[in-house]
């Protein structure tokens, strides 16, 4: 079995700068800051860091680089948070990251957030305080 080239460790923490650790034959190491979100638009943080893991590994398939990997996360989760349950968002990055999707369209399956209709499971949640 082959070694893999390197091991990628990423370290969030809610508001503070994302930090990745790239360790192979030499340790590379970035700070990606998270752009300012005004707690108004925070509705539900459930799946945000699965939300976060999806955007990274999207990108980090498609061969971005390490920044472009925790800048399309930090999208992906900040739209995850905007919204009550976890549903794919309506459109795709407004910002330079358009650059690292892919333009054909997907078809997308039928989410089963506690808003969708074909969704058979009865959720209670709880309003977040801030």
């Amino acid at each position: 079995k082959s070694k893999p080239k390197s091991l990628i460790v990423v370290v969030t923490e809610g508001c503070q700068p994302v930090q990745c650790y790239s360790i192979g034959d030499r340790l590379k190491t970035i700070s990606v800051p998270v752009p300012k979100l005004d707690k108004d638009l925070v509705k539900d943080t459930i799946g945000a860091g699965d939300s976060f893991i999806s955007g990274f590994i999207y990108v980090f398939i498609r061969e971005g680089s390490l920044r472009a990997c925790i800048e399309y996360a930090t999208w992906t989760a900040q739209k995850m948070i905007q919204q009550v349950g976890v549903t794919l968002p309506d459109h795709v990055p407004e910002r330079h990251l358009v650059g690292m999707t892919n333009n054909k369209k997907t078809k997308r399956s039928s989410s089963c957030g506690q808003d969708s209709p074909s969704c058979n499971v009865a959720l209670e949640r709880k309003k977040i305080k801030s």
